[in-house]
């Protein structure tokens, strides 16, 4: 407990590894654990996020949503 008192006080430093190791057990992108805010990631960083792990069929249904949304906001 020590040791994570230091990193999260800046102390200490973490691997680039271990950072990895606690993103995937966490099942998270390594952006999510760099922010202290949600809204703080980039845009295409989160899109990228959202599309991640879908098929192409669901990126393509995603992107049309998005596509159709962006119609009715425009008029």
């Amino acid at each position: 407990m020590d040791f994570i008192k230091r990193i999260k006080h800046g102390t200490r430093t973490m691997s680039l590894e271990n950072f990895m190791r606690i993103a995937d057990a966490m099942e998270v992108p390594l952006s999510y654990l760099l922010y202290e805010s949600h809204n703080e990631i980039p845009i295409l960083e989160r899109v990228m996020n959202v599309l991640d792990g879908k098929s192409g069929e669901q990126k393509e249904y995603l992107l049309h949503m998005l596509e159709e949304m962006a119609k009715e906001w425009a008029n």
